[in-house]
């Protein structure tokens, strides 16, 4: 018996140190499974469209030799079968403004001012189409600095009864060019509307302009205006006259009727210079013919 035991505890000891009986061989790691992630496609993105080309500006290239030196005919301007024409000049001070008809800002619209061989351009209408005038220039000192100015008065509108001028003062800059500043017509009806005051009567009819503490000029009207519509305007009738050192404005306060108005008072101003704006001072209100 004890031969028999000795053999079997043996082979019990080889089994477990070869890992124990064969198919009990410990379980192997295995890596873990996943689903595949789908691939994200890289958004689309449209290629940039092309700047388009801008045409240069209509005064590039232009100089001051190419440019005309007798005065336009203002009907020639019209017809536009040159590139530029002379508008007004001050030879004395060797300036001259000059109006172009191929500028791409509109009919009869963009200047050239020159002094000497500098020109600067400036995006301003400077003819009517209808009844048209030349520009009219005054070089004097305008804000009271000691130095000349250079003041042009535009036509811009012509007919019956509209009749609008446009005032410019343009100073003179150190490197030859100049800066600009003005009364276009809106503007000007702006500065009025802030002082003159428009009363309606219904019950009469009656409109009346009132410059506070200085005169009344009234008006029957025909028809009463549309809701919300003032029966007033201060556009369609202006003018600037040089007088004693100095400018004034002439405008029209009107009454619509319809597309067209017609003025029944005229207000005067003192035009003054104040810093880089122009001003309306010492207004009078009187009926038209007045003034």
């Amino acid at each position: 018996m004890r031969r028999a035991v000795i053999p079997a505890l043996l082979l019990a000891a080889l089994l477990t140190a070869c890992g124990g009986p064969a198919g009990s061989a410990p379980p192997q790691a295995t890596p873990e499974s996943s689903a595949p992630v789908p691939a994200v496609p890289e958004p689309v993105r449209p290629a940039p469209s092309p700047m388009p080309e801008l045409p240069p500006p209509w005064w590039e290239g232009v100089t001051a030799a190419e440019l005309p030196d007798a005065l336009a005919d203002p009907a020639e301007i019209l017809d536009g079968a040159a590139d530029f024409y002379l508008l007004a000049a001050l030879p004395e001070q060797d300036i001259a403004l000059y109006g172009g008809t191929r500028t791409g800002l509109g009919p009869c619209t963009g200047v050239l001012l020159r002094r000497g061989e500098v020109l600067t351009p400036f995006d301003q209408p400077y003819l009517s189409q209808s009844a048209p005038a030349l520009p009219a220039l005054w070089w004097e000192d305008l804000d009271g600095d000691g130095a000349e100015e250079l003041a042009v008065r535009y036509l811009l509108e012509s007919g019956d009864p509209v009749r609008v001028y446009e005032l410019r003062i343009y100073r003179p800059e150190a490197d030859g060019g100049w800066s600009s500043l003005g009364l276009a017509e809106e503007e000007a009806a702006a500065l009025l509307a802030e002082r003159i005051r428009i009363q309606y009567d219904a019950g009469t009819g009656t409109v009346t302009a009132v410059l506070p503490g200085r005169a009344e000029v009234s008006c029957r009207l025909d028809a009463a205006p549309e809701d919300g519509e003032s029966p007033v305007t201060f556009r369609g009738s202006t003018f600037y006259r040089w007088e004693d050192g100095g400018f004034t404005g002439v405008y029209g306060v009107s009454v619509r009727d319809g597309a067209s108005a017609y003025p029944f008072a005229s207000v005067t101003a003192r035009v003054v210079c104040d810093g880089d704006a122009l001003a309306l001072e010492d207004l009078q209100l009187t009926e038209v013919g007045g003034v």
